[in-house]
């Protein structure tokens, strides 16, 4: 796993989120999102490293968030 494009991608859906005016657009772009950060947490974990749990923590959505 490349984790420089992956930081890149999550920073990327992250700023897409926050610029967009659609609420279903917001949350598909936090969804993938999460879902970069589920797969980066992931593969730190396998790796032994311990800011993997940090970026499971992250990979949750709010509660409502309708996904």
């Amino acid at each position: 796993m490349d984790l420089n494009l992956s930081y890149f991608q999550h920073q990327i859906a992250l700023i897409r989120a926050a610029n967009t005016a659609s609420a279903p657009e917001r949350w598909r772009h936090l969804g993938d999102a999460s879902g970069i950060a589920r797969r980066i947490g992931n593969f730190q974990l396998t790796q032994g490293a311990a800011a993997g749990a940090a970026w499971c923590k992250t990979a949750k959505l709010p509660e409502g968030a309708g996904l």
